[in-house]
């Protein structure tokens, strides 16, 4: 015998076994599945069952579950209507960045699975139009058709809305309290249906998750930690309108009347939440499934304590110097490559540093190949900032968007 079984242990072929019945048939058989039996929301059916699913005596963990359903990372580009915000503006940008994220995340609890938003980078377009570039990592939805339909058409249309509309009549919105939990009653001018009656229901989950996330963005200045939880809908007799019945807990703030300015204030122009204007140019738009490598080289240069400081003009200069070269290596290679300078590390020689970069690749996902690519520009010398470097430098490994 010559396979390549022949040698091994028993122990041996045992866990490759194992391994071959956990990465490759997993792969194979949701193909198989999915193609046979494609359920409209196989996805979201697996996640509301998943403590059913745990507890039972035929369990599917996480970890299978992620394996069924991996983690997909998409890249968009969207050019919006506000003033630009330098990072070194750390407070302005936080708050920039943490208002994209919640709105964008709104926009997909219609999308089945799990979608988490990180702005990764912003460039001046014009006076009062910025070019915003996010990350969606899609756990157990690998579907990038669905997430794109879902930005899509808001963002071609002009407005990313992520707002509810709230009655204008006096009592629109009621507030009481009951020891620590404050009680708010939201008249919404959205229609009442039968189904917001059942608190299983997928109207009823969905309606909830939007108010809640809205309310956690409006309260996210506040001091300390609040929970948002919506109890109940009912319908408006008036208007058959739907009337939210939802609880506020704030661990740390007590001041009722702080807490219920803050609610009055962000609802007094009718509506509850955050609206983003988007450019309707033809190039506004981008969305691609991407793959991220973080990638890590030693070159020719002398680091200071200037190049730890991301906002510190050094450290910008020497990014615009190093980002093209490293990406010009890439110009031959299949697919679309960016790369990313994600910060300098010190060297034990003082003539020496590293370059901590991300190679983010579009329409190849060839580990190997793009390993390559620098490595073999490395030791070759044609990589002039690391002329007369060994690969010994160098690192190369997927990155999870965190």
């Amino acid at each position: 015998m010559t396979g390549r079984g022949f040698g091994m242990s028993p122990r041996e072929r045992y866990l490759r076994s194992v391994y071959l019945v956990y990465q490759v048939c997993t792969d194979v058989l949701r193909h198989y599945f999915d193609d046979k039996n494609p359920p409209d929301r196989l996805v979201q059916d697996l996640l509301d069952k998943r403590p059913e699913f745990e507890k039972g005596e035929k369990k599917i963990p996480n970890y299978q579950l992620i394996q069924l359903y991996p983690e997909a990372l998409f890249r968009a580009d969207i050019k919006i209507v506000e003033k630009y915000i330098e990072p070194c503006d750390k407070t302005d940008y936080k708050e920039f960045a943490h208002r994209m994220k919640t709105i964008f995340e709104y926009v997909f609890d219609t999308v089945d699975g799990d979608q988490e938003v990180k702005l990764v980078k912003t460039t001046r377009v014009g006076p009062d139009e910025v070019l915003t570039s996010f990350e969606i990592s899609s756990r157990y939805n690998p579907d990038g058709c669905k997430i794109k339909e879902a930005l899509e058409q808001l963002v071609n249309g002009g407005k990313v809305d992520a707002s509810l509309e709230i009655s204008s009549s006096s009592d629109g919105c009621q507030w009481d309290k009951q020891g620590d939990i404050f009680t708010m009653v939201i008249h919404l001018t959205k229609e009442f249906n039968d189904a917001l009656r059942q608190k299983d229901s997928l109207e009823f989950k969905m309606m909830a998750k939007k108010i809640e996330r809205i309310l956690h963005f409006l309260y996210d200045s506040v001091l300390g930690s609040q929970l948002f939880q919506v109890g109940e809908f009912r319908s408006l007799p008036s208007s058959n309108c739907i009337s939210a019945i939802c609880t506020l807990t704030s661990k740390d703030l007590k001041n009722e009347k702080k807490l219920k300015d803050l609610f009055k204030r962000n609802i007094s122009e009718g509506r509850l939440g955050k609206a983003l204007t988007t450019t309707c140019s033809q190039n506004g738009f981008s969305f691609k499934e991407v793959i991220v490598f973080e990638s890590e080289i030693k070159v020719h240069e002398k680091f200071s304590k200037h190049l730890a400081n991301s906002d510190h003009p050094d450290f910008k200069a020497l990014v615009d110097r190093v980002q093209p070269i490293i990406k010009g290596l890439y110009a031959s290679s299949i697919g679309e490559q960016d790369v990313e300078i994600v910060r300098f590390r010190r060297d034990e020689n003082p003539d020496t540093m590293f370059v901590v970069f991300h190679l983010i690749s579009h329409g190849n996902n060839d580990e190997e190949e793009l390993r390559k690519v620098t490595e073999k520009a490395i030791r070759t010398g044609s990589l002039s900032l690391s002329y007369g470097i060994t690969a010994d430098g160098f690192r190369f490994k997927p990155y999870k968007c965190k």
